[in-house]
């Protein structure tokens, strides 16, 4: 009886099995990345949204309002249209006054966007 050289069906089969579990596994870990640069990605789009508002009001106004009594107060609020952000695009600036007897003002931009809502908030403090 001869001996021929080679690989056995069974051989073939249990490696056809074993690349076809790497290349879907490769698939799904592709897919995940993926999906988590793109929730990144808006994100990152969301805070220099808010970073670039808080920059544009960011100059000092004085204000009466205690920041954790009347958070609501003094807000100030935008829809914004241009930007690719998904679902509407508020934008909320908010000026309080963070402690009683200094005149400095926190002013906060808070970015609501997609459904459900997501947000993403920056602030800063301003002295005269």
């Amino acid at each position: 009886m001869t001996t021929r050289g080679g690989f056995t069906t069974v051989e073939l089969l249990v490696t056809l099995f074993i690349a076809v579990m790497m290349v879907v596994s490769g698939y799904q870990l592709y897919t995940a990345v993926n999906q988590r640069s793109g929730r990144v990605r808006t994100a990152a789009e969301a805070s220099n949204l808010a970073y670039s508002r808080i920059r544009e009001n960011s100059d000092y106004i004085a204000v009466t309002n205690d920041c954790v009594a009347q958070a609501e107060t003094g807000a100030s609020s935008s829809v914004v249209t241009d930007t690719t952000l998904p679902g509407t695009v508020t934008v909320v600036i908010r000026r309080c006054k963070p402690f009683a007897d200094s005149d400095i003002t926190r002013v906060t931009a808070l970015v609501r966007y997609d459904t459900p809502v997501k947000e993403v908030a920056h602030a800063v403090y301003v002295a005269p």
